[in-house]
């Protein structure tokens, strides 16, 4: 059964008459699923990612997120849906440098006013081998630890699916493995969705569905 689904989706940034990056696209994402989205720089994959997502609305066409058309909502209350059910992964980690990992870590549920146990943050830095990071800074890590932390970040809040943006954009084949077999450890333990758009045929070998979109249309 799927849990996103978009309609004849076109998206324009700017003036009325700008050009459409997405132009048509009908996507569903079902439970449980590892979707990859492939595709060149500028056909459209962030795009599509953020309209998904609801952290963008269409120009046209309608998303359905977990059975609820989110332009249908005030846009307080359809971030706060999709932040409910959803977590997002971006290329550039995004770790506050005046927070421990730990804490990093726990952020999202302190946004949620969730409770924050610094035993929580430990048992998933636990599941990489990490734990000994948990009162370091940001800056005393790589760039493919950092990339690890914001994952587990992500996490924290046991999504129901998992946006990825070019999740390993810039990282050496090694972490970018870890990085991709952590995703699919999570997405087969917990039966959660991940969409995640890349340009790397190594990662898209770890989806269950894959597809391609050009000059934004989707093959």
């Amino acid at each position: 059964m799927p849990i996103i689904e978009c309609e004849n989706l076109y998206k324009s940034y700017g003036k009325k008459d700008a050009p459409f990056i997405l132009k048509g696209v009908s996507l569903s994402v079902g439970e449980g699923e590892f979707l990859v989205v492939t595709g060149e720089s500028g056909a459209g994959k962030t795009t599509l990612l953020h309209c998904l997502s609801g952290a963008e609305m269409p120009t046209v066409g309608r998303v359905l997120f977990f059975g609820r058309e989110l332009s249908a909502l005030k846009r307080a209350e359809a971030d706060e849906f999709c932040r409910q059910k959803s977590a997002f992964v971006y290329q550039s980690d995004r770790l506050s440098e005046n927070l421990t990992i730990a804490e990093n870590i726990l952020m999202p549920r302190a946004f949620r006013g969730e409770p924050t146990q610094k035993a929580d943050a430990l048992f998933l830095l636990e599941s990489l081998g990490m734990e000994r990071f948990a009162d370091r800074f940001p800056n005393e890590l790589s760039g493919g630890e950092r990339r690890r932390i914001a994952l587990l970040r992500a996490l924290s809040v046991s999504p129901k699916v998992i946006f990825a943006d070019e999740p390993t954009g810039n990282l050496d084949r090694t972490n970018s493995m870890r990085v991709m077999e952590s995703l699919k450890e999570y997405n087969q333990k917990q039966k959660s969705a991940v969409v995640l758009v890349t340009h790397s045929e190594e990662c898209a070998a770890f989806a269950s569905r894959r597809v391609m979109i050009k000059d934004g249309m989707i093959f």
